[in-house]
């Protein structure tokens, strides 16, 4: 597997500064009259608002244990709650119905179960005819998902993509190489391979 440090998908940076805080976890006005249209319960509403934000940010949900402390109490403060108000999800109905809130709220396309996997394998496909390391066609997926406002899927899922599309497209190119070479030059390239062969045997032997 690629190491997902080494991509441009969308992570939490260690250490995050006041300045994007508030630039990048701040609700709005049309986002908090929005919540509390959707949901009345503060710990709902609070919760609703944290899969919102950390969406926006990420394009994908994250889970309440991987959204950085300094990122929930910024959202609490900035929705007026007590600390001990706290985002529970642990009703996994209620999850599932926030997370389909928040994608009709920004009119994304889920990836699982509608037909996002396979406009992905076709995204993976054409940039392996142009890019030639996965991570390079991780990456062009990444852009081209969140640019058609389709949920970005686990990492693991788009490096398979990535791999399974190069290693096609690399063997369909070789196949092509391989059938317009002439009849002779093919039986003088074999004949190298084979020489090649006999060497390296020889030598391991001695």
């Amino acid at each position: 597997m690629v190491s997902i440090d080494r991509t441009a998908y969308p992570r939490f940076n260690k250490t995050i500064a006041g300045k994007e805080l508030q630039r990048n976890f701040t609700p709005t006005d049309e986002e908090r009259a929005w919540a509390e249209r959707t949901t009345r319960a503060p710990r709902q509403r609070l919760g609703l608002i944290l899969l919102l934000k950390t969406f926006q940010y990420l394009h994908y949900f994250a889970s309440l244990e991987e959204i950085p402390p300094e990122v929930i109490n910024h959202v609490r403060e900035s929705l007026g709650y007590a600390k001990r108000v706290v985002a529970d999800y642990s009703i996994p109905r209620t999850l599932y119905r926030h997370m389909a809130a928040v994608r009709s709220y920004l009119r994304v396309k889920a990836y699982y179960g509608t037909d996002a996997g396979e406009i992905a394998d076709m995204l993976a496909h054409e940039s392996a005819e142009l890019l030639d390391q996965r991570i390079d066609i991780i990456n062009a997926l990444v852009d081209e998902l969140v640019h058609r406002q389709i949920e970005l899927p686990a990492f693991s899922a788009l490096d398979t993509l990535a791999e399974r599309a190069h290693a096609e497209i690399q063997e369909r190119i070789f196949g092509t190489v391989l059938s317009r070479i002439p009849a002779v030059q093919l039986k003088s390239l074999q004949a190298l391979l084979l020489t090649d062969a006999s060497s390296n045997s020889k030598c391991n032997s001695d």
